[in-house]
């Protein structure tokens, strides 16, 4: 197998397309993903021919790699068949894997050019230029979502533990973590899994993370997991931030993006609670679990048992929209309907618990579920290159998505990968068909009212009563963010418009976000040269019910009306 074989391995098509929008942006020459619909092939076609010359773009005749730069194989070749065949090389990382980018480090070493040859004009300069080169290319690469996976000797062979207990978010009361928790039993508040992070300081450095698999599960020394073989996972892959230019130019903003939950499995940012939750369950011996859901939980918990062999039960609204009712099913859940509202079925759960011997995790109702859904923030971080964005908007329903990405963002300061006193604002965005946090921010409340008469199309907004309420109101008011509830009537149209203008299909809980934005921009609430940053925290596919649209019907039996068309 010659260099070009190896390559070709390595590096899919997708990752080359990345792979050349990050040579730009280091050298300053990113005019924009849209002026390249081939970007890829250029810098693959050089670097499998294994010398680069001088390559134009297509469009603009613009030149975007040059270089002379010859990789002998005399003297790397055996290294790089060593990888491909899976054994870890000796010396110096030179790895093709994308997850790191390391093949810039090899092509950047001068032991590997040919004699008078020069490197590539994007890596000349000192070693320490050099160095800070390819860490810049890799955060970028993180950014992007171009990661891929690490090689064998990259992956998780063991883990320090750094969870120290569990702790009342309300009293303050200690537990231990080792045992099986649900709520306080003094005050029935819900609990934070502690970490040691004096320790983490010292023995955990944000370089680690490079060449790591492009999961959740990278950040494994900021999880509650004591042994990584009791790892239940689906393959939780770091969700894309995509930049809206088109509506962002429509609201008046010059950095307004997008973090990609549906890309997760079973289509929604409720695979990372899950993900942690089963596999925490399973840790502890847990055989058989139940939640209450309107809707994508209940999907997620029930993937997620089937994968750990447990037994599951799912209570749902009779509303719930079909797709998670059948989700369920086919996940071999025992799925039950119900006539009333999430908290009526979180009332069902609870009165089942001592007779049918499961464990609970209904949202904040368990430690851990907030802990996958801290690694939001996790990613969000390493992807701006630990720059957090000005403002994220979330659509809040439980809460654990907006208080575990709170929860990281401390942790991650306590660390040193934060400057502190830098944190997003956070916005609590609802639907006033159901706003109980949002009526408690505005009464200047800590703990929410039980909101009454309860109804939305955005099922995972329809939570009249959250646990971890006081926990969402004190992010949102440490933050110096807001929670503000939208027009129902406005869902549709968000969803709609957002997928005709960028492509992007977003579910009802995010259409909030993009009506809140409007509502927040107009009382100048959000600066024009904020980055901002909207979460859409589900596939739109898994709501049919929302979009209620009659399309025209053609009659083949009858002549076509071409002016109707």
């Amino acid at each position: 197998m010659g260099l070009r074989g190896i390559l070709q391995i390595q590096f899919p098509y997708q990752h080359q397309v990345i792979f050349r929008r990050l040579l730009l942006q280091v050298r300053g020459q990113d005019p924009g993903m849209q002026n390249f619909p081939d970007l890829g092939r250029f810098i693959c076609q050089a670097l499998l021919a294994g010398s680069m010359d001088r390559f134009r773009d297509d469009l603009t005749g613009e030149t975007i790699v040059e270089s002379r730069l010859l990789i002998r194989r005399n003297r790397n070749f055996g290294v790089l068949q060593r990888f491909v065949q899976g054994c870890k090389p000796s010396g110096r990382k030179m790895f093709l894997s994308p997850a790191s980018f390391d093949l810039v480090e090899c092509i950047g070493l001068k032991r590997f050019e040919k004699k008078g040859a020069e490197p590539a004009p994007f890596l000349r300069g000192s070693s320490e230029q050099v160095k800070q080169t390819i860490l810049r290319i890799k955060a970028l690469c993180a950014r992007f979502g171009g990661v891929l996976d690490a090689p064998p000797a990259r992956r998780f062979n063991s883990c320090m533990h750094f969870v120290t207990h569990l702790e009342c978010a309300q009293c303050g009361q200690r537990y231990d973590a080792s045992t099986i928790q649900n709520l306080c039993a003094t005050c029935q508040r819900p609990l934070w899994v502690r970490y040691d992070l004096e320790a983490l300081r010292e023995k955990f450095d944000r370089r680690v993370l490079f060449g790591r698999p492009p999961t959740l599960w990278r950040y494994l020394e900021l999880l509650p997991m004591v042994d990584p073989a009791n790892i239940v996972s689906l393959t939780e892959t770091i969700t894309p931030i995509l930049e809206l230019k088109r509506i962002g130019s429509e609201f008046g903003l010059d950095h307004l993006y997008v973090k990609d939950e549906s890309r997760l499995p079973t289509g929604s940012f409720k695979a990372r609670g899950m993900a942690l939750a089963i596999s925490k369950a399973k840790e502890l011996g847990i055989s058989k679990v139940a939640v209450p859901t309107a809707g994508n939980a209940g999907g997620a918990m029930a993937a997620y048992a089937a994968r750990a062999g447990m037994e599951a039960y799912v209570f749902m609204p009779e509303d719930t929209p079909a797709i998670n009712q059948k989700e369920c099913y086919l996940a071999g859940a025992k799925t039950f309907l119900l006539n009333g509202l999430i908290t009526d079925c979180g009332k069902l759960v609870g009165e089942g618990k001592p007779i049918k011997g499961w464990f609970d995790v209904s949202t904040l109702k368990e430690p851990y579920r907030i802990e996958g859904k801290k690694t939001m923030g996790l990613e969000l971080a390493e992807q701006f290159d630990w720059q957090l964005p000005d403002v994220i908007l979330y659509p809040t329903g439980g809460g654990t998505g907006l208080i575990g990405m709170w929860k990281a963002f401390a942790e991650l300061e306590a660390l040193g990968w934060l400057k502190p006193g830098r944190k997003p604002r956070m916005i609590s965005c609802q639907s006033d068909g159901c706003a109980p946090i949002a009526t408690a921010f505005a009464r200047g409340d800590r703990f929410a009212a039980k909101f009454e008469n309860a109804a939305t199309i955005a099922s995972g907004l329809r939570v009249p009563a959250a646990v971890g309420d006081f926990m969402i109101l004190d992010a949102v008011r440490a933050s110096g963010g807001v929670a503000l509830a939208t027009p129902e009537a406005e869902i549709p149209g968000w969803m709609r418009h957002v997928c005709s203008r960028e492509g992007l299909a977003i579910c009802p809980e995010t259409a909030v976000c993009f009506s809140a934005l409007k509502q927040l921009l107009a009382e100048g609430k959000i600066g024009r040269t904020e980055r901002v940053v909207i979460f859409n925290t589900g596939a739109a596919q898994k709501y049919p019910e929302a979009v209620s649209e009659t399309l025209p019907r053609l009659d083949l039996n009858r002549p076509i009306d071409w002016e109707m068309i």
